[in-house]
């Protein structure tokens, strides 16, 4: 299974993060951009402009965007829980906290879907016969 490829550049003016950090996030001292899963594909890519906790990032990438608006919203709400469960964490915490329980999910619907293909394999084994 291939992960998305996105590029997220965002305003570092307004970032909670870059005030509670400093010059950790800071390039040029106004943006920032992380590639995430690997190298950005240079063709047409989808740009969307999405709202995670306050804080605004355009994201470019090759999945539709509706894929990722939905996903932005995923992270905002699970960042919210974060934060209402725990609400003196900082963001940064909060953001690491949510990437954790992300992962874990990840992990488990991995798990599942391994065991589902384990489960079909002898039924594909007799239809090729």
């Amino acid at each position: 299974m291939e992960c998305p490829r996105w590029n997220v550049v965002f305003n570092m003016k307004n970032c909670p993060l870059q005030q509670e950090h400093g010059s950790i996030y800071r390039i040029n001292d106004a943006y920032a951009s992380f590639k995430l899963g690997g190298l950005a594909v240079e063709n047409e890519q989808n740009r969307v402009e999405v709202e995670i906790y306050g804080v605004r990032y355009t994201l470019k990438g090759d999945a539709p965007p509706e894929t990722m608006v939905g996903m932005s919203r995923d992270v905002d709400e699970k960042m919210r829980v974060v934060l209402q469960r725990n609400p003196k964490l900082s963001l940064y915490k909060a953001a690491i906290l949510t990437a954790l329980n992300l992962a874990e999910e990840l992990h488990m619907l991995r798990e599942e879907y391994d065991n589902l293909v384990k489960m079909l394999e002898p039924q594909r084994k007799k239809k090729n016969k």
